[in-house]
């Protein structure tokens, strides 16, 4: 078997699951920068061209780059499974996670539970939208797909405030309940999830730094498996606090998760690469 690992850059992340990969079995795991990397299309046809190297020898991919890249990744993630190539990301799952506010939308389309959210196209809605919130509250805008700032907002007159404040233009606004309760980080890898925890500070009115192993009850299992599922990753984590969602990234920092966990992440990410390469 073949996986190859596609980035922006070659991090000492991608390395570990290049040497994961190895240990597993594979008999190859290059890394291709993504910019190398070209979509031919002619007439009903589409070629994935790097160089002149085949493609068509690999028979998975592990992608990983920014949202600015959404529009050449998602032809290209149409492309691999039309070629029967695995990857983790599914088709329109950069569309889905790369814009934060067209996310929680998805989320709750499918019955996710997610925190409390309205999401405004202007800042001068921001009083009828916040009515039925409770304080405190968290603030995002957005331009395009990039969020611009995050406050968390404790009293009607600090939102006020904080809203007149804006002068340049603002695309989205999303507005959501702020729960003050410990952080769930779970790792999802295939069927596989694990779990890390930031425990609320209610002195410091914040969130630990300190992440330790925990335990995740069922329920924040297959929520996490289910928001997963909804946006189309198969690997990924998913930030929980009193079992609602308030965060879904499909990029895992091997290097901060894997002491806490006591449990190496690129080596899990091996082994559903090669179960999947052996369905």
């Amino acid at each position: 078997m073949n996986c190859v690992i596609i980035g922006e850059e070659k991090s000492p992340d991608l390395a570990r699951l290049k040497n994961a990969l190895l240990d597993k079995g594979f008999e190859n795991a290059p890394f291709i920068k993504i910019n190398k990397i070209g979509l031919f299309t002619a007439d009903n046809f589409t070629k994935i061209v790097i160089g002149k190297i085949n493609f068509r020898k690999y028979d998975s991919v592990y992608l990983e780059a920014g949202p600015q890249f959404t529009q050449f990744v998602e032809p290209f993630l149409d492309e691999l499974t039309e070629k029967g190539i695995y990857c983790q990301l599914k088709p329109e799952s950069y569309y889905i996670s790369s814009n934060k506010p067209f996310l929680f939308s998805v989320l709750a389309s499918k019955e996710i539970p997610i925190s409390k959210t309205t999401i405004i196209p202007s800042i001068e809605l921001i009083g009828q939208a916040s009515n039925g919130f409770k304080f405190p509250l968290v603030f995002k805008t957005f331009v395009g797909q990039k969020k611009m700032q995050q406050i968390v907002v404790e009293s009607e007159r600090n939102l006020k405030s904080v809203s007149t404040s804006f002068k340049s233009k603002i695309d989205a606004v999303m507005i959501q309940e702020y729960f003050q309760d410990d952080l769930n980080y779970c790792i999802v890898v295939g069927k596989e999830i694990v779990g890390l925890k930031r425990k609320w500070n209610l002195d410091k009115f914040e969130h630990a730094e300190k992440l330790i192993s925990t335990s995740l009850g069922s329920e924040d299992k297959e929520t996490a498996l289910r928001a997963c599922r909804a946006i189309g990753f198969d690997i990924a984590v998913v930030n929980l606090i009193s079992g609602r969602v308030i965060g879904v990234n499909p990029v895992i920092d091997f290097e901060r998760f894997n002491k806490p966990l006591g449990k190496s992440i690129e080596a899990m990410i091996a082994s559903h690469y090669y179960e999947k390469g052996n369905e």
